[in-house]
This record gives C-alpha cells, sequence and structure tokens, in this order.
C-alpha cells in the first residue's frame, strides 16, 4: 500500500538531479573534521535479511575493532542507494560505528538525472524497524542504534522512530513532506537533531518554532541547526545550493551528536 503526499512544496526547485553524488569530496572533509576512532579501511559489505514473505539485501561496512560498537542505519534520498551514499556507510565505519544502508521502497534507485516523484511506501516503515531490530542483536553491536537519514529516507525515519523506541540518535537533514514533521517529530522516541539551511523556505524559523512549541509541551527538547546563507538540499556538493562551510559544519555536529548519545 502506497500513500501519496504532494511533494511539489518550494524546496523541491532546488532539487538537482544529482543529489549524493561525488561524496568523495565530503569524505576528506568527514576525516579531517573528525576523530578517528577504529583504524584500517573498512569493507564494503552485503547480507540478506529475511522476514515474514519478504527479503531485503543490505550493505553495510564494519569497523576494524572487536569491541561492540553501536550501529548507524542510512537511509538515502528518493534517488535510492546510490553509490555515494555507500560512502557514507563506509566513513561512519571509518569512524567505529558499524554502518547500514538498509534501501526503502519509497527510494528505488534511480537515474540522478531525472526528478522521480515521491510516494512513501507503508511497508518501509515495518520494514526500517525490523531489519534495525535484527541488526541491533547481532554480534558486535552494542544494542544501541543512531539514525542517518536525507530528504524522504528522513521523513521515512522520523515516522519509524515516532512509533518504536530503536534509535536512540536521529540526525535528520530536511525532511521531505515539511508540513507533515510537526505532528511526527514530537513523537520521536529519542534524541533528535535536526539539520536544515537557514534559507530553506520549508523550514522557515516560524515553522520550527512551532514545532519546538510542541516539544516544550511535552517536555522534551529539539536540536536544531540552520547552517548561514544556506538553502535546502545543502549538503549535495554538486548542487548550484551546496555550501562547504555548511556541509563541514553540519557534519562535525552530527558526528557529535552521534558519540554524545552512543
Amino acid at each position: 500500500m502506497q500513500h501519496a503526499f504532494d511533494c511539489q512544496t518550494s524546496h523541491d526547485k532546488y532539487c538537482t538531479d544529482t543529489c549524493l553524488r561525488n561524496n568523495i569530496f565530503l569524505i576528506l572533509l568527514f576525516v579531517s573534521s573528525c576523530a578517528v576512532v577504529a583504524g584500517g579501511k573498512p569493507e564494503l559489505q552485503a547480507k540478506w535479511y529475511h522476514f515474514d514473505a519478504d527479503s531485503i539485501r543490505v550493505d553495510f561496512a564494519l569497523p576494524q575493532t572487536t569491541t561492540p560498537r553501536p550501529c548507524i542505519i542510512v537511509l538515502a534520498d528518493r534517488f535510492g542507494v546510490q553509490p555515494a551514499v555507500l560512502s557514507i556507510v563506509k566513513i561512519l565505519a571509518q569512524e567505529g560505528f558499524r554502518a547500514y544502508s538498509i534501501p526503502l521502497r519509497s527510494t528505488p534507485i534511480c537515474d540522478v538525472g531525472s526528478f522521480p516523484s515521491v510516494e512513501i511506501d507503508s511497508l518501509d516503515v515495518s520494514t526500517l524497524s525490523q531489519v534495525t531490530i535484527e541488526i541491533l542483536n547481532e554480534p558486535g553491536s552494542t544494542g544501541n542504534a543512531g539514525l542517518f537519514a536525507f530528504d524522504v529516507g528522513a521523513t521515512i525515519g522520523a515516522i519509524a522512530a515516532s512509533r518504536f523506541p530503536i534509535f536512540k540518535a536521529v540526525n535528520l537533514f530536511y525532511p521531505a513532506f515539511p508540513e507533515t514533521m510537526k505532528d511526527i517529530l514530537p513523537d520521536v522516541q529519542g534524541s533528535l537533531y535536526m539539520h536544515v539551511g537557514q534559507r530553506d523556505p520549508n523550514y522557515s524559523l516560524e515553522r520550527i518554532n512551532d514545532i519546538r512549541e510542541t516539544f516544550m509541551e511535552r517536555g522534551k527538547i529539539m536540536n536544531v541547526n540552520f547552517y548561514k546563507d544556506t538553502e535546502a538540499f545543502f549538503c549535495n556538493p554538486t548542487h548550484r545550493n551546496y555550501k562547504k562551510r555548511s556541509v563541514e559544519s553540519s557534519w562535525n555536529e552530527a558526528f557529535k551528536f552521534l558519540f554524545s548519545h552512543l
């Protein structure tokens, strides 16, 4: 079953057909800004997870250590698990995390030269939750999970985190369907960090404050970082709105957040 959303919001005009490509530059930034926890270069691996009448292939990378480590789930944007997404998985492992890229039905791999319509497949939330629980029960895991999610993946991750207490640290980068966030984000079970551009019209200060008020009413904290002079999809190094300083700052903040909560 699929639930269609109107995705023609104002920030879509900022999305380009090369989202998350050429992530090598990002990797160099990560290495220079974050302390390396585990030595060596992690190998990209794959494993099939089976549940109900379905199965899913998950790409992952593990740190070069025998010490139990937290797990990070990476959720791609609307273009699916492109090679650059797998580069993020490897650099997370380089930093000492057990990193996994779980593919979503809502974000099938497509030509980055296209601009696909966006639909949220309701099965993605249960699939994400089931696979994450299996991953947390594997040898070498501390039993703690963090989330690293972009665009459509961020929305699905937020829904899952609002229904199941499986993520201790939730990093969301410009979630799609911003009009739904006020109803979803306050229910997130775990520490939340939102990363948005100061000039992103979908995440205006007014909208963020509106969401934050709901958090305050529930006695919860909402961590948000606005990146100065930055528009939507600022993490994409090939996008016309790419901001090197914002990328460095956001990834540095994201890693500190993960280390402090996991």
